[in-house]
């Protein structure tokens, strides 16, 4: 059924989920947990204390009046309870694992596409085209770890108010230069509606201007050590740095005004039905995310596996697909399109600040090959 996507093992009929010992809510999404938790207990079974019964929507608390995490359509309050998140979150995030917001019926609208995309080592990719931005990101392989890739440098060409053309560059370590000029620690740099501020050594933002005076488009990038996963041996390994980036703008209607890794998803018309056919392999929650990107293009249907976590284990419902590449899963033959358009080679740029590639949509005043 189209308007019930039951989590943790709830079970669907018509459009309501009847949700198994341990979970409720709409969606089974809630751990229900039990009442005899001692006031600072911490139950790893439902991820909460008690002290979710006095707060409502709460999922996790550190004291009986402030939550620190709560339901999915909820966040924590400035006075530690839970209020309703009114704002469409339209934030994509990015580095080898990547989380972008879907256009779905209203029922859905918090469930997002979570896929990877661990590149090639010494290549740049594009993770937004439109007509007056592009955003590179550089891969780079992990020391001693050749087959794992991550993100260390993001690359940024965007066309000012003054139609100037504006090279943004920020590094692994979080230093950031505009047309080749250091931004200090703490430093604000802002001209012509191009704005880079650099918070200390860890977090880069920058604001540019919307194409043909539409909303402005924000980027963060967070410089971290972090402990990876190496999926050919099984190993984990810490302290490796990394970058996440995360791109921020409002939806614009129609869609198709942005490409690229992440830019093809925003404001795509989304539909998910439950999986009827056979499957090839284990046995998941099989959903078909089927993607209508309009503009005479062919309809994307890919299959997913539902997660109640997205990949920061945040607690939202989020849609599982693609191998590592952003290609098809292998359990299901079909129907089973790969996630993104194309190949991973399609997204390559030949250089730093390059504009133009395979699906380029940029047309500024400072287009380069």
């Amino acid at each position: 059924c189209t308007a019930c996507l039951c989590l943790n093992g709830g079970i669907c009929s018509g459009s309501t989920c009847t949700c198994p010992t341990g979970y409720k809510g709409t969606l089974c999404e809630t751990p229900s947990c039990p009442s005899s938790c001692a006031p600072t207990q911490y139950l790893s079974a439902c991820r909460c204390a008690n002290c979710s019964a006095s707060i409502p929507n709460c999922l996790r608390c550190c004291s009986a009046s402030r939550c620190t995490v709560c339901a999915v359509g909820y966040i924590v309050s400035d006075c530690g309870g839970c209020e309703i998140a009114n704002e469409v979150d339209d934030t994509v995030v990015a580095d080898p694992l990547i989380n972008v917001h879907l256009v779905l019926p209203p029922e859905l609208a918090k469930t997002s596409l979570c896929y990877e995309f661990h590149g090639l080592s010494n290549k740049y990719f594009n993770l937004l085209s439109n007509n007056c931005t592009s955003i590179n990101a550089h891969y780079a392989a992990v020391p001693d770890h050749p087959s794992v890739n991550v993100v260390d440098e993001i690359a940024i060409r965007t066309t000012d108010l003054a139609n100037q053309c504006v090279d943004i560059s920020i590094d692994v370590e979080c230093s950031v230069s505009v047309n080749g000029v250091p931004v200090e620690p703490n430093q604000v740099r802002s001209k012509n509606g191009v704005k880079v501020t650099r918070y200390g050594g860890a977090e880069v933002r920058v604001t540019v201007p919307g194409c043909g005076g539409g909303q402005s488009l924000g980027v963060q990038v967070d410089c971290q050590s972090g402990t990876l996963f190496d999926r050919n041996d099984g190993g984990r390994f810490a302290a490796v740095r990394t970058m996440r980036v995360a791109v921020r703008r409002g939806l614009v209607e129609g869609g198709g005004g942005s490409h690229g890794l992440l830019g093809q998803f925003w404001n795509i018309r989304a539909d998910i039905q439950k999986y009827s056919g056979v499957y090839a392999g284990p046995r998941y929650d099989y959903y078909v995310l089927s993607l209508d990107f309009g503009n005479g293009k062919k309809q994307r249907n890919i299959m997913t596996v539902l997660n109640s976590f997205t990949w920061e284990r945040k607690r939202a419902p989020c849609l599982y697909a693609g191998n590592s590449n952003g290609g098809s899963i292998v359990e299901v033959n079909t129907p089973n399109d790969p996630v993104i358009e194309g190949q991973l080679e399609d997204y390559i740029v030949s250089g730093k600040f390059s504009t133009q590639w395979k699906y380029s949509m940029f047309t500024g005043s400072c287009r380069s090959a």
